[in-house]
């Protein structure tokens, strides 16, 4: 996280990482790198706070290995660029 102003403005970044896995049927899915962003602000006292960030912001395609309840699926693809807000008010 790297304050852009202090105490009132923010960005962060994340990188997430998972190595190769297999699914129960034995297919192996490969690794990946997922890049998060998240920006915040926040009023002087602290009390109404707002942030945007996006999620997998290279939009990596990747699957997760499910268990053999879910059959005839082995891997779930997951979603790509997904964007979020959230604003807080403390009172």
């Amino acid at each position: 996280v790297v304050p852009l102003l202090p105490d009132r403005f923010f960005a962060g970044i994340e990188e997430q990482y998972t190595g190769p896995r297999f699914t129960d049927a034995g297919m192996r899915l490969g690794g990946f790198a997922v890049t998060n962003l998240t920006v915040l602000a926040r009023n002087r006292q602290r009390t109404v706070e707002a942030s945007f960030g996006i999620d997998n912001l290279m939009n990596k395609k990747y699957a997760d290995p499910v268990s053999r309840d879910l059959f005839p699926l082995d891997s779930v693809r997951q979603e790509g660029r997904t964007l979020r807000a959230k604003v807080t008010y403390a009172f």
